[in-house]
């Protein structure tokens, strides 16, 4: 599943942490799961190469990013994998002020490598 702070539901009452994402609900070929799963281990290892590594090999890059296109995807890697990153359990999603600091500008990022033509991945769901 997409390891993305608004799929988990912490309750604190219960101290529990679930996961509420419907996308999970589709169907994927091992290869991809098994390949989703190393990327998401890099991102808990906060491993940017092997973050875009696996990123290419999953199409979600293309190969005609720019350097801050790349930077933006290492980063953001990195923060969605701070969930499952060693010593960090329980994580403390109310502590999310460095979601500022990675996503700021992605917008334009985003509009970098998909506004010059560039096709837009097929697992973007809009």
């Amino acid at each position: 599943t997409d390891p993305n702070w608004s799929n988990f539901l912490y309750d604190r009452r219960t101290r529990t942490l679930s996961l509420i994402d419907f996308g999970a609900c589709r169907s994927y070929d091992p290869a991809f799961s098994d390949g989703y799963l190393r990327m998401v281990r890099a991102c808990a290892d906060a491993d940017s190469p092997a973050i875009l590594r696996h990123s290419r090999a999953l199409g979600f890059l293309t190969g005609q990013e720019g350097q801050a296109m790349l930077d933006a995807q290492a980063n953001a890697g990195v923060l969605v994998g701070l969930p499952f990153s060693e010593g960090r359990q329980p994580f403390d999603f109310s502590q999310q002020a460095r979601a500022a600091f990675y996503f700021r500008g992605w917008g334009s990022i985003l509009g970098r490598r998909w506004g010059r033509g560039v096709a837009m991945p097929s697992w973007v769901a809009l």
